[in-house]
């Protein structure tokens, strides 16, 4: 029978392969560049709420 291939056992495989060194600094690079990611989304959604006006942007939220 197969083994099925999941991403806890994909990662498995790539992690063996680093010291624990290199894996805390790559999920340190990967978290910093989700939290980029989330705040340039944030922003953009506020600059566009910004644009259509206040009100609009307020309604959007649900405020």
């Amino acid at each position: 029978s197969r083994i099925p291939v999941t991403p806890a056992v994909l990662r498995s495989i790539f992690a063996s392969s680093r010291t624990t060194l290199e894996e805390r600094s790559l999920s340190r690079v990967a978290f910093f560049r989700f939290t980029g990611f989330l705040l340039s989304c944030v922003a953009i959604s506020l600059a566009a709420a910004r644009g259509r006006g206040i009100k609009s942007g307020a309604a959007l939220l649900g405020v």
